[in-house]
């Protein structure tokens, strides 16, 4: 005879090891084993420990208040330099912002936020020997450019537009040729010079933007200004001739801004006309 509320031994047995199956079970679905989020400002394991992934978080090292959509990047090049980035926003629409010479990508913030707002994936470098970037052993900026389309290609980007200020408007154009199944469109604001080698000599031609224009199929922007001394060695209406792209826009202002300065509020302001350039291609 069973007491009430009392099992046999036989049913207290199975009920107690029911009850340690499900223990175990639920034991199992709370350990550390759980795949855990990741940190994007972290970079992943064997570049955390390279002079990019050492450095500060990006609104930190540009003075920002780190309320725009920027993560810290870590990019490889072709020839093994480690190079910093910061990525704002992201999708399909990519924008490869490349910067003018000895600066670092922090003077782009306030314009890769515009683009973010308006829809782009926005990658901003420092080129190698330049902000917390590597070195390298030769100073072949394009070989920046092109792990910079690579690294918006694998984030989700399906286009890239490349868009440099000075120097970089020349490492830009010169990616642009070597790179033509890659790159969808390119703008350089004040190019300073068609004879500027910004491949230190590294593989075969094209090394400079009068070399590049020749092959460069995607569409091309070039802007600048009348007055631009820092740029009286490039000649763009010549630059734009030789190249058998079938979208070449000349953007002249009449005033003397020089590279990303071109991107403020003044007359020559050629923010509408880039807007308008990517929202065609990117």
């Amino acid at each position: 005879m069973t007491r009430l509320g009392t099992l046999p031994r036989r049913s207290r047995a199975i009920g107690l090891a029911i009850v340690a199956a499900l223990l175990l079970v639920g034991g199992a679905a709370c350990t550390d084993d759980r795949p855990q989020s990741s940190d994007p400002d972290v970079p992943p394991p064997g570049l955390a420990d390279t002079l990019p992934g050492k450095a500060p978080l990006p609104a930190q090292r540009c003075g920002k208040s780190g309320n725009a959509p920027a993560t810290k990047v870590v990019l490889t090049t072709a020839d093994g330099v480690h190079l910093a980035g910061v990525r704002f926003g992201g999708g399909a629409r990519g924008v490869l912002l490349l910067p003018q010479r000895d600066v670092d990508f922090c003077p782009w913030w306030d314009y890769a936020s515009e683009l973010v707002t308006a829809g782009f994936h926005v990658l901003a470098i420092d080129l190698r020997n330049t902000g917390q970037s590597e070195a390298g052993d030769k100073a072949d900026y394009t070989a920046d450019a092109a792990a910079g389309v690579s690294e918006l290609k694998r984030a989700g980007a399906a286009k890239v537009v490349l868009i440099g200020a000075s120097q970089g408007g020349a490492v830009a154009l010169v990616t642009a040729a070597r790179l033509p199944d890659q790159v969808a469109g390119v703008v350089a604001l004040s190019y300073p010079d068609d004879g500027l080698d910004v491949t230190d000599g590294t593989g075969a031609d094209p090394h400079t933007p009068a070399q590049a224009a020749p092959k460069i199929t995607s569409p091309m922007m070039l802007c600048f200004t009348s007055g631009d001394r820092q740029a009286a060695a490039a000649k763009p209406q010549r630059l734009a001739a030789t190249s058998p792209a079938a979208v070449k826009e000349l953007v002249g202002r009449s005033g003397v801004s020089h590279g990303w300065d071109m991107l403020k509020l003044g007359p020559d302001d050629v923010r509408p006309d880039l807007l308008r350039f990517l929202q065609s291609y990117a």
